[in-house]
């Protein structure tokens, strides 16, 4: 009797194990799945700038938050970040007060005349900023007016013994060699320019971030002969214009344009799509060309509203902003659950299979089973 009762007990005992640790798995399941499923999200969504872009504007849009920042640009007179919030707000259908598209309206009314001073001071010195100095900076460009402008000028500093600036002065050579340069640039040689030109920009007034500076001087440097372009550089300093543009094409290798040209259609890309004040923020941030790629990726989906998701995401909006570390331990503590449930499951199967006894055969005479008789 007193082995039946303690059988008894032990298999009592089993069952509340098994129970606990079923709720157990049932318990941590419910914090660990759902939070492998976000660090999925995330990894899953590393290569894909838009995709990236709306897991971060999930935890960061809100009517409240739009409000700020459109009250914050047209407080600081910026335009173009204003109306971004705007179509951003549309896009995410955040409603937006009456009050504040007026404010935007206004604004945009008032600078008409900004307009038009920033178009010819871009086209006549270079340093265009705004949609309308930009087309002004573009408009000289083009005709390659600016770049020999450009040419002259550094040229000056190299003949008083100055500084001069081998990224301006290369960017100025390879927009010569751009220019007309419709086989060499595979068809597409006005994007090509039109970046190249918003770079140039960039690097006069100061906003080309250091890394991307880098990168393109590497990107320079194997492109262009640039001691052939110093020699260049000493014919403008004679104000032999024709000779120093003949020395700056001369030192271009065309068949080694291709990343320089890259970059520059996904600049143009980007500026076409969401305005000159985003490429701008884009290479004052950027420190490669693939980056400038993923923000014109960016811009394929968000358009206007770009530059007010870098606003809100920073490098977010195109690089993974949460640390790998925190993806891949809510992961591996997915597998754990998993390989956890795999591991009761599998005792829970054994554990019946001892304690159910097993079905004895009913023994079938021969006659049910049809069998004939023996003859005599």
């Amino acid at each position: 009797m007193g082995w039946a009762v303690l059988h008894r007990v032990r298999r009592l005992w089993t069952v509340l194990v098994m129970v606990s640790v079923l709720a157990g798995l049932w318990q941590a399941g419910r914090v660990v799945l759902p939070a492998a499923h976000v660090a999925w999200t995330w990894w899953a969504a590393s290569e894909d700038p838009a995709a990236l872009a709306r897991l971060e504007l999930a935890e960061r849009v809100s009517e409240a938050r739009i409000g700020q920042e459109i009250d914050a640009a047209v407080a600081q007179r910026d335009l173009d970040l204003a109306q971004s919030f705007l179509a951003l707000a549309e896009a995410e259908r955040v409603p937006v007060a009456p009050a504040r598209k007026a404010a935007v309206k206004a604004l945009e009314d008032g600078q008409t005349w900004e307009s038009t001073k920033a178009f010819a001071r871009g086209a006549f010195i270079g340093d265009g900023e705004g949609l309308s100095g930009m087309a002004g900076a573009f408009t000289a460009d083009v005709v390659g007016i600016g770049d020999v402008r450009d040419l002259v000028r550094e040229g000056w500093h190299a003949a008083r013994g100055e500084a001069v600036d081998e990224i301006l002065v290369g960017l100025s050579a390879v927009g010569l060699a751009v220019t007309g340069a419709t086989g060499a640039m595979a068809g597409t040689p006005a994007p090509v320019r039109a970046g190249l030109t918003l770079v140039k920009t960039a690097r006069k007034a100061g906003r080309l971030s250091a890394p991307l500076a880098a990168s393109v001087g590497g990107l320079l440097r194997t492109a262009v002969d640039m001691p052939g372009l110093k020699r260049a550089l000493a014919s403008v300093g004679k104000f032999e214009l024709s000779e120093a543009r003949s020395a700056a094409l001369a030192a271009v290798r065309t068949e080694r344009l291709a990343p320089l040209a890259a970059m520059g259609e996904d600049a143009a890309k980007l500026y076409r799509r969401a305005g000159y004040r985003a490429v701008d923020d884009v290479l004052a941030s950027a420190r490669s060309g693939p980056e400038i790629a993923r923000f014109a990726r960016l811009s394929e989906v968000y358009g206007t509203g770009t530059r007010a998701v870098m606003k809100l995401c920073g490098r977010g909006a195109i690089l993974l902003s949460k640390s790998l570390a925190h993806i891949f331990g809510w992961l591996f503590a997915a597998l754990g659950w998993v390989w956890s449930v795999a591991s009761a499951a599998a005792a829970f199967g054994r554990w019946l299979a001892r304690v159910t006894p097993p079905r004895r055969r009913r023994r079938v005479p021969v006659e049910a089973c049809g069998a004939e008789p023996a003859l005599p």
